[in-house]
């Protein structure tokens, strides 16, 4: 049987999910099913569920989606029932387990990281028994498997899901050769996590996927690694390259330099698969699901200047760990490889590639990890060819060099370093190869504009002379379409083979104890143990740079990083990390791996600011004929211009009384531009064709597009500028106040038609008309001219419900948010007027309350307190308060400081709060409920306002009831307070009757989330017990109000109660025991018959009635437990507290009659 409970709870849980996350359709998805499974077989024996199941799987195909859904849910979450589960799914289920197979590969792909730790170790399991059951879609489910092993990750989990991986694929070997993309995919992960396996505690993993790997690699040689419809290309080499150092690797390194046949019979060596780019789709495995959607999401959708958050919570995420670093490199293969934004992001201010890769550049601290990173940037530089390679791929490395120059001079100098290393030693035996590929890349680079000019760049007077000279030999050359033979020493015919390598070259490998690097100079002036950095045209000594079985150096890798200064004999058979050596050039001053990037400008020596004039003339060279530089380099001048050309043929389509003033404008500056759009606008009010005015909108985008795109916000006065003139958007507003904003005539529509256009081209643009139609209101005030104070409104509904087809509130929110990303500053200027202009659409907008709150800053906030308090305009009623206050509990703390703020400017009673304060926790909702105590404290106490603070549940840590209290005490008399305690603790009991047919908790119960609706007895007296540990047992609790009242608690609380509050009854207890003694003794004098028990005696009625007259006199005094006298004010709150006190009495005077009557006596 299916062992489940009906309500859902009770179900295993299968995703993790914190308080603020909400369930997605998947998840409800798999919740129905369960749902549907279980009414179906829940109660039945295994025979008439199976038959139940076939029954229900055969009248629908819904039904039959369910069912296979809930068994797979029960599989997931219930490890000791899977067996069976998996065994009706196989039974039930259609199509060789398809919709089985399409669901748990959703899982994989998208909700693998919300899986709970059983429900991951199931999806493997029920993952293996698929594949052995022959499913269908089986390839899909284990490339998003291998999709969630993250690289430069050695926690349990990450270990746990490869080593997981490695042994499905291990034993479903017959199964894995059959599709050769798969086998690439793993090929491509495991060389790539080997890198990261390299501590000791993994050998034994490590040692299983280097077994592995390498039988695939060879065994699957022809069909996955050089098959050019499979992709793997030419990162292929620079994964093998990490952990070339591993012996077998090694192996796999000899025969494809050596002896590429033996490996395939169509293989011809390192040049056939460097010419092949490898698929995005294996860029795109090295990176989790999440990794991509942030990357994505920082590289298409955040504004460049407030990416800098976003930056820092992936670093935090996934960049924090030593072992991350390596992580690096696979980013920015993935950026450089997958990530080609289109030309209007281009064109946008969304944060560029460049800055990304040079923020991942310049946070890396480890050196080795830093060589990589830039080896992975320059990768497709080395073999570019532009009949078949895209300029996207070659376009961030120029960039971050030549955006970088300015500020961070020392970045550019680091980049330009490595690429000329890397025409010099990345392939020694290829090195015409190599130098053709980087030369073709630069013309490009030149040819398609993606910088003005390289002169800036390959001939700054900042660099280091020896830099300089370097670049001069190494890249210049390289310019001209017929460098072949110039400066290329390797005079090898045979790319793929070579002879001799250099006992003093080492390689940098990320995971391996291998540097190899061909030293730059001659062996002649360098010592045989250590190399040197020198920027000397002397080329390398001839060979190759992998040469097996050298000396003692063992192997040297394939391709090289950079030169670095380390003995060789330290390198070998040395720790993994500690062993290899800094890849940064130890004589090069601008190398620093630790820049922060985008941040501070790089200070430069007095030698560096030098007149580059003052010495000998340039040399004319590949950068003669080339674009002159620009004033702003940072978008590449290709899209500019491919922009103004289409702007220019929209122009010259429009009529004669369009296209004069638009080609002056397209040609005049800013300021003799003012007539022209006069001009313009008055034809447009006339103007009808919807074409046509798009493209005027369209060219007045472009014209104006540096207007449109000017701040409002002055950083050197710290104000919204004054008299804010945003052309066109300016004088379309003017000329539309002119008329009546409501005026239905054609003029008005048009106009607003083309400053709707301009919206929708520029969406900032929206927000800035509320700050426009804000300054124009204020001219209106100065002027006294309140006949125009409501055209400003109006303009603005008229625009967002006719043109924009958006409602008010949806136009707010959406110009809103634009203006917290743009300027946030602005919001605070803007409050004022939307809502003294919008007060009733914006009440009750919590949405749109929070971004205000969200942006101000305190003298903002100082401002609108002043207008609030003097009543200039509302932002809050009463009627909307409380809605309001239950969602923004849930905000920054900032955001609620700047809520109650205002909130307490606005004449509100304290009753208004009353309904939130029992929902509040005191752990979670600290900034609301300090400023409700702060409310609360200055009102005069009473039982309305008593009563919803005592249905919170009481908790000696939550304070909030006795500080209230404590402070009521302070500031008023300790009797009226205690009054109405007592008044509520009696009302709380009620009558013995009532509480013999129904319970003594009343309300709603202390079940409740909120509490009660009324304090309950339980409530009360626990919030009065931990008053008493507060008070010491002092002031309300010295009160004969109190006393009596905790008397008259203790006859009728039952055993429990008794039992939980003994220490507080106890105060009344004591009192009660002096009262019987004096009671007793009085008896013996006046009794003169026997009485019954509990009927009371004339003489005690009236002690106690000559008690009740005393305690009202004017001698106004009352006695204490302790016994003294204390002397109290006479008020009406201590009048209303005897007249309590009087009735209290005559309630216990009546039971102890009604007693009497019953007694055994009667």
């Amino acid at each position: 049987m299916y062992n489940m409970q009906a309500e859902k709870s009770s179900y295993p849980r299968l995703f993790y999910h914190s308080s603020i996350e909400w369930k997605d359709d998947t998840e409800e998805k798999f919740e129905r099913a369960r749902g549907v499974l279980q009414r179906l077989v829940g109660n039945l024996s295994e025979r008439e569920a199976h038959d139940a199941l076939q029954t229900a799987a055969c009248r629908e195909q819904k039904v039959h989606d369910e069912l296979c859904l809930g068994l797979i849910a029960n599989i997931l979450t219930d490890p000791n029932s899977s067996t069976k589960c998996f065994r009706d799914l196989t039974f039930l289920s259609r199509e060789s387990l398809n919709v089985a197979a399409e669901h748990i590969v959703v899982i994989a792909a998208e909700k693998y990281q919300k899986l709970t730790d059983v429900s991951r170790s199931q999806l493997i399991w029920v993952t293996k028994e698929l594949v052995r059951a022959g499913a269908n879609g089986m390839e899909a489910m284990c490339w998003h498997l291998l999709r969630q092993i993250a690289g430069g990750d050695i926690s349990n989990r990450n270990l746990w899901l490869a080593e997981n991986m490695l042994e499905l694929f291990i034993e479903n070997r017959a199964w894995l050769e059959k599709l050769p993309f798969l086998i690439a995919s793993v090929i491509f992960t495991y060389l790539r996590i080997l890198e990261d396996h390299y501590v000791p505690q993994l050998a034994s993993l490590r040692q299983k996927e280097i077994n592995f790997v390498v039988s695939l690699i060879r065994d699957k040689f022809s069909d996955c690694v050089m098959n050019p419809n499979i992709g793997m290309g030419r990162d292929f080499l620079r994964l093998l390259q990490c952990v070339s150092r591993i012996p077998e690797i090694q192996a796999i390194w000899t025969d494809i330099y050596y002896n590429p046949k033996a490996l395939s019979p169509h293989f011809t060596g390192i040049n056939q698969l460097l010419n092949v780019r490898t698929s995005r789709r294996y860029l795109q495995l090295r990176l989790t699901p999440e990794m991509d959607k942030k990357i994505n999401f920082l590289a298409l959708q955040v504004r460049f200047g407030q990416h800098k958050r976003y930056q820092e919570w992936f670093q935090r995420q996934y960049l924090a760990t030593p072992e991350s670093q390596t992580l690096r490199a696979d980013i920015i293969r993935f950026i450089v490889g997958v990530i080609h934004p289109s030309n209007e992001i281009l064109c946008s201010d969304i944060l560029p590639r460049w800055a990304i890769i040079g923020w991942l550049l310049t946070t890396c601290t480890n050196p080795v990890a830093a060589a990589n990173a830039k080896l992975a940037l320059f990768y497709d530089w080395l073999v570019f060819d532009p009949k078949t390679d895209n300029i996207m791929n070659i376009e961030p490395g120029i960039l971050v060099m030549y955006q970088s120059m300015k500020p961070h001079l020392a970045i550019t100098a680091t980049l330009l370093d490595f690429l000329i290393r890397l025409t010099q030693e990345f392939w020694p035996a290829g090195n015409g190869k190599i130098r053709e590929g980087i030369g073709s890349a630069l013309r490009t680079i030149l040819e398609k504009k993606v910088v003005p000019s390289l002169e800036p760049l390959l001939e700054n007077p900042k660099l280091e002379p020896d830099l300089r000279n370097a670049i001069q030999d190494n890249l210049l050359i390289l310019l001209h379409p017929k460098w072949e033979g110039v400066g290329d020493t390797n005079t090898s015919n045979n790319v793929n083979n070579g002879s001799s390598v250099s006992e003093s070259v080492v390689h940098a490998s990320s995971g391996f104890p291998s540097i190899n690097v061909a030293p730059v100079t001659s062996p002649a002036k360098d010592p045989p143990d250590s190399l040197q950095l020198n920027y000397s045209v002397t080329p390398p000594s001839p060979g190759v740079l992998l040469s097996p079985g050298i000396g003692t150096a063992a192997v040297q890798s394939f391709p090289i990083s950079v030169a670095v200064t380390v003995p060789t004999a330290t390198l070998i058979g040395s720790d993994p990390v500690k062993g290899l050596a800094s890849m940064v050039p130890q004589n090069n001053k601008f190398e620093n791996n630790t820049i922060s990037f985008i941040q501070d400008d790089a200070s430069f020596s007095d030698e560096d600011d030098e007149d580059p004039g003052s010495g000998t003339p340039p040399k004319q060279n590949a950068l003669a004929g080339a674009v002159p530089m620009r004033n702003s380099p940072t978008l590449g001048t290709s899209v500019e211009e491919a922009e103004r050309s289409k702007i220019f043929e929209l122009v010259q389509q429009l009529p004669t009384n369009f296209r004069m003033p638009l080609d002056r404008m397209l040609d005049s500056s800013d300021g003799d531009r003012e007539d022209d759009l006069d001009e313009i606008l008055e034809e447009c009010a006339q103007q009808y064709d919807k074409e046509i005015r798009e493209s005027i909108s369209k060219s007045l985008v472009y014209i104006y597009k540096s207007e449109l795109n000017k701040q409002c916000y002055d950083e050197s006065t710290e104000t919204v500028l004054e008299n804010i003139e945003i052309s066109p958007v300016s004088e379309i507003i003017t000329t539309i106040l002119k008329q009546k904003p409501a005026d239905k005539s054609g003029r008005s529509k048009n106009l607003f038609r083309l400053l709707a256009d301009v919206i929708n081209s520029v969406p900032l643009v929206a927000y800035k008309i509320l700050v426009i139609l804000g300054q124009k209101h204020n001219e209106a005030l100065d002027d006294d001219n309140n006949t125009k104070l409501a055209h400003f409104p109006q303009l603005y509904k008229v625009l967002c419900s006719t043109h924009r087809n958006l409602k008010l509130e949806q136009a707010l929110k959406q110009d809103l948010k634009a203006c917290w990303e743009a300027e946030p500053i602005v919001l605070g200027y803007l409050c004022q007027f939307i809502y003294n202009w919008f007060e009733d659409e914006m009440q009750g907008q919590a949405e749109l309350l929070r971004i205000f709150m969200s942006a101000l800053d305190p003298a903002q906030l100082q401002e609108i307190v002043w207008d609030v308090s003097s009543g200039t305009y509302v932002m809050m009623d009463s009627a909307f308060l409380t809605s309001v206050l239950n969602k923004a509990v849930e905000w920054e703390s900032w955001e609620q400081h700047c809520l109650w703020s205002i909130l307490m400017a606005h004449p509100f009673s304290a009753e208004d709060y009353l309904p939130v304060i029992s929902m509040l926790d005191y752990r979670h909702h600290a900034e609301a409920l300090t400023s409700l105590l702060l409310i609360l404290c200055k009102e005069d106490p009473s039982e309305k306002i008593l009563s919803p603070c005592l249905c919170r549940k009481p908790n000696p840590k939550d304070r909030f009831v006795t500080a209230l209290l404590m402070s009521w005490s302070m500031s008023h008399s300790e009797e009226s307070v205690s009054g109405i305690i007592s008044a509520l603790l009696v009302r709380a009991y009620g009558s013995p009757t009532k509480r013999k047919r129904g319970t003594a908790t009343g309300g709603r119960g202390t079940g409740s989330p909120a509490g009660p609706s009324q304090p309950n007895v339980d409530y009360i007296l626990g919030h009065l017990d931990i008053l008493r540990i507060q008070m010491k047992e002092e002031g309300i609790f010295c009160t004969d109000i109190m006393l009596a009242a905790l008397l008259q608690v203790q006859s009728w609380a039952t055993d429990s109660q008794k039992s939980k509050y003994k220490d507080l009854l106890a105060l009344a207890a004591s009192e009660e025991t002096a009262d019987s003694k004096d009671f007793r003794s009085s008896s013996k004098r006046t009794i003169t018959s026997r009485r019954p028990p509990s009927s009371p005696t004339p003489t005690s009625s009236a002690n106690s009635i000559n008690s009740s007259s005393k305690e009202g006199s004017s001698s106004s005094l009352s006695r204490t437990r302790s016994g003294r006298t204390r002397q109290t004010v006479k008020d009406d709150s201590e009048s209303s507290s005897g007249d309590d006190d009087e009735i209290v009495l005559r309630r216990n005077t009546k039971k102890r009659r009604k007693t009497a009557l019953n007694s055994d006596s009667d």
